[in-house]
C-alpha cells in the first residue's frame, strides 16, 4: 500500500483536497479534518490534509486494506504539526493493526512519535502473521489539541525502496 492524502488536479489548476480511502475508526474522541492552506508542503505533490481532536482518547484516522502474505514488512507516514512552535512537539502513534477473517485483532504494531513543525518521514517494522486477512495502518493523536497533518502512508516489503 502506498497512499497519498489528496486529490486530482481540476482543469483550472488548483486541487481537490479529499481524504481517499481513509476514515476514522475505534472508541474516543470524533476527529476533526481541515486541510493546510499554508507551509511546510510535502514535495511529491500529495494534497496536505489535518487532524485535530479536542480531548483524549481520540479515534485513529486511517486505512484498512488486504493483508499482504506472511512476511516482513516496513511501514510509516510523513507527519507534520504546522500549527506548533519551533522546537515544541505533539505526541502520536503509527499503528498497524492485522485482523483475521473474523475481524478480531491477531497482531499490534505501535510506533511512537514526536511530530513537530517541520516535515518528517517515520518508518517501522512489522511482521505480517499467518491468518491475517486485513490490515490497517492508522494514525492516533496522543496530545489533546494538537493538528497534525498526515501527507501519505505507506507498508512496503522489507527490502523494498518503493511503496506496495
Amino acid at each position: 500500500m502506498n497512499t497519498h492524502i489528496g486529490g486530482p488536479y481540476v482543469p483550472d489548476g488548483e486541487r481537490v483536497c479529499d481524504p481517499r480511502g481513509w476514515d476514522s475508526e475505534g472508541e474516543g474522541a470524533p476527529l476533526i479534518h481541515g486541510q493546510v492552506t499554508t507551509a511546510p508542503w510535502n514535495g511529491n505533490g500529495a494534497c496536505v490534509r489535518t487532524i485535530r481532536v479536542g480531548a483524549l482518547p481520540v479515534q485513529d484516522h486511517g486505512q484498512t486494506i488486504d493483508a499482504p502474505p506472511p512476511g516482513d514488512y516496513r511501514f510509516g507516514a510523513s507527519l507534520f504539526a504546522p500549527g506548533l512552535a519551533h522546537g515544541e512537539t505533539a505526541r502520536a502513534e503509527i499503528v498497524v493493526v492485522q485482523r483475521d477473517a473474523a475481524g478480531r485483532t491477531v497482531a499490534t504494531e505501535r510506533l511512537p512519535v514526536q511530530v513537530i513543525d517541520r516535515f518528517r518521514t517515520f518508518e517501522g517494522r512489522v511482521s505480517v502473521v499467518a491468518g491475517a486477512a486485513e490490515v490497517r495502518l492508522s494514525i492516533r493523536l496522543l496530545t489533546a489539541g494538537a493538528e497534525v497533518a498526515v501527507t501519505g502512508a505507506y507498508v512496503a516489503g522489507a527490502g523494498d525502496g518503493a511503496g506496495s
